[in-house]
């Protein structure tokens, strides 16, 4: 799931944009959560505390503090969010380009325009986090998957199933301890074993309850009570980690 936040002071942009931003993952099968910002200090201090997301949309002229200057604390915080900047003037494009920012959209920009934005980010996004996985298929065959498609993994005796982004499914050969193996050679941390039988993406968790965790294809996966705090703890943990 792509985390995005949006933070302007006029709060008709911020639900304008967080609707753009649905209409977009919508469009392409793919979940989001956008996460709303009227206030740039509310916003700065999610980042002080190390709140991390995957896409900003970041205006310029806010009262009392720039986003160029949001932008600049992010790259401290060694945030690796694609930022996009809303402003209604081109005044300050070179100084956000320096930032390294994805994209400088001016408003009143057009959804073209704004796909375009959101084209780019989502470009630079999977190419930072690109990793592939191998499946050996029951009954003969391979497929390739994106990692970050997989939302968990269920054994059945010898046979695992990988549910997969589009509300896909397939079975495959290896066992649960070498799939474990792989993914942590690929993307370390990432898969973990909240409960015999499953291995879930971490990156897909939406819910941890005390006794389920709730992945984002509504998948309830079971969770021993006593194992809440803990799971809960290393979920953090990597999540913190990530940015």
């Amino acid at each position: 799931m792509i985390k995005v936040a949006i933070c302007d002071d006029e709060v008709q942009q911020v639900h304008a944009v967080k609707r753009a931003t649905e209409t977009y993952f919508s469009q392409r099968e793919e979940s989001v959560m956008c996460s709303m910002y009227d206030n740039a200090f509310t916003f700065l201090e999610e980042i002080e505390n190390r709140t991390w997301f995957d896409i900003v949309f970041l205006d310029i002229c806010m009262p009392d503090i720039l986003g160029t200057e949001i932008a600049a604390e992010m790259k401290r915080q060694k945030s690796q969010a694609e930022i996009i900047f809303l402003t209604t003037s081109t005044d300050f494009a070179v100084e956000a380009f320096s930032l390294g920012v994805t994209h400088y959209l001016v408003k009143p920009y057009t959804q073209k325009q704004f796909e375009e934005a959101m084209d780019r980010a989502m470009f630079n996004y999977n190419k930072a986090h690109s990793s592939k996985i191998i499946f050996k298929l029951i009954g003969g065959g391979i497929r390739v998957i994106e990692v970050d498609d997989i939302y968990y993994i269920e054994s059945d005796s010898h046979i695992q199933t990988a549910y997969i982004r589009g509300n896909q499914h397939v079975r495959v050969r290896q066992s649960q301890a070498q799939l474990l193996k792989v993914f942590g050679s690929l993307v370390p941390g990432q898969f973990v074993m909240p409960y015999k039988g499953y291995v879930v993406n971490q990156k897909e968790i939406c819910v941890i309850k005390s006794s389920y965790i709730e992945m984002c294809d509504g998948k309830h996966i079971p969770l021993v009570k006593r194992e809440y705090r803990n799971f809960q703890a290393q979920y953090f943990r990597y999540i913190f980690q990530r940015h």
